[in-house]
């Protein structure tokens, strides 16, 4: 079975080169996961911790700025073949 760092790897490798998917690396995120650290980006952020035995995937993203309205801006820029981030304000997660 893989391991917690594995399945980090295969996350990052499936979204690598995405615009509103970041995987963080292993062992860069932070104990404590707070709530509002994604407010007002469009991003989901990705996030894996474990070991052999146990792994935890957590998924954080703001509904307001990824709801609906963001989804529909997304998804109308690529139906009309504009770029995917077209009017909406990308936040650097990583530095």
């Amino acid at each position: 079975s893989p391991s917690a760092t594995d399945l980090q790897a295969a996350l990052a490798e499936f979204y690598a080169g995405q615009t509103f998917v970041k995987v963080v690396p292993f062992g860069a995120n932070d104990s404590l996961l707070s709530a509002n650290k994604m407010a007002g980006k469009d991003t989901l952020e990705i996030n894996v911790c474990g070991n052999q035995e146990q792994t935890m995937v957590t998924a954080r993203f703001d509904n307001l700025g990824k709801g609906a309205s963001g989804a529909a801006v997304q998804n109308m820029n690529l139906l009309f073949g504009l770029p995917e981030s077209e009017g909406l304000e990308l936040v650097p997660m990583f530095p």
